[in-house]
């Protein structure tokens, strides 16, 4: 089974687009799922938020990916299943989520 990801980033002056297509080939196990709640920055200037990740389903270790339009971080959530992104600012965030059979789930964020 082949797993395809296809991502465009289009950035301008004034235009932020990501275009993401996707093709989950799932694997034996437990369907993989993500629940996202988020604590917005206390201003628009501040990066005190929090984005609060629980990986529902799946099987562990998990593979954690979050991209910004400046930056990539990779976590691994080795037990749990859950993850907390502290220090947030403003902006739109890209999480990509795998778990140790390779199937894998995506969410897009904007705070």
């Amino acid at each position: 089974m082949e797993i395809t990801i296809k991502r465009l980033t289009i950035l301008s002056l004034f235009i932020f687009c990501v275009l993401t297509i996707s093709m989950v080939g799932k694997k034996e196990g437990n369907e993989l799922e993500l629940a996202i709640s988020v604590v917005n920055p206390s201003a628009s200037d501040k990066a005190d938020g929090i984005v609060k990740i629980d990986i529902k389903g799946g099987n562990a270790p998990y593979h954690i990916t979050i991209e910004t339009n400046t930056r990539t971080s990779s976590i691994n959530a080795e037990t749990d299943g859950h993850y907390e992104l502290k220090n947030v600012s403003k902006g739109f965030y890209f999480l990509f989520v795998r778990d140790g059979q390779g199937n894998h789930v995506t969410k897009n964020i904007n705070i």
